[in-house]
């Protein structure tokens, strides 16, 4: 059974990159006709810096579509009306992915965190933006000409192999899988592995009468006895 399984078994390397390519492929459809910012997802959540920081404070949203997760940070002073707050206790700074940056405008800092990808999301495109529009502009992923579509260059490792994994599993399962099936089921019944045909009486090493193949049951089974 493994001498039969065993080809069956290593096309799932070539699949394996079919998985790689397909998860790239899955990360670049979402940019691309996922909204540019997904529904909220829960209320924003009042985020204190890792350093306190009594003028200032993180604002947290997550927006959330099919293969398509962004976090926006908003860097803005505590007097800054507007938003609505959820104070959660487990919540902490080690939660997030705090952006960090050399130079922070007087009026705070926007930062939109976009991973894309599915079922774990391997890419991600981050865009640093002040509130005022200034000089204070950081693009980490290639913009359309539309400013309307972000496409990530910016890859997450683990996420990525495990998409492959994942992907060329189901590409495994899809192709290779029934045939797998079947080769086993017709040797269990002493069937050529080719055509089906009865090898139960064919003496070991002899062709299939059928089709002239040589099988797995063929070499290894003897005929039964008379």
């Amino acid at each position: 059974m493994l001498r039969i399984a065993r080809p069956h078994l290593f096309a799932f390397l070539p699949l394996l990159v079919a998985g790689f390519a397909s998860a790239i492929a899955l990360a670049y459809a979402a940019a691309i006709f996922s909204p540019v910012m997904p529904p909220p997802v829960g209320l924003q959540v009042e985020l204190f810096q890792p350093v306190p920081d009594p003028n200032w404070r993180w604002l947290v949203n997550r927006h959330h579509s099919i293969g398509h997760t962004c976090m926006v940070f908003r860097r803005a002073s505590r007097d800054t009306p507007g938003g609505t707050l959820a104070f959660s206790t487990p919540l902490s700074a080690s939660s997030y992915e705090l952006p960090s940056w050399s130079a922070i405008p007087a009026r705070g800092m926007k930062v939109d965190d976009h991973a894309f990808g599915w079922p774990l999301r391997c890419m991600r495109a981050v865009q640093y933006q002040p509130q005022d529009r200034t000089e204070f502009r950081v693009i980490q992923g290639w913009n359309a000409s539309s400013g309307e579509i972000w496409l990530p260059r910016r890859v997450l490792p683990l996420p990525l192999l495990a998409n492959s994994l994942i992907l060329g599993a189901m590409l495994w399962a899809l192709f290779i899988g029934p045939r797998l099936w079947r080769d086993l089921s017709r040797a269990r019944r002493g069937q050529c592995l080719k055509c089906a045909y009865d090898l139960r009486a064919t003496p070991v090493g002899s062709p299939c009468p059928e089709c002239g193949s040589i099988s797995e049951h063929a070499r290894a089974t003897p005929a039964p006895p008379f």
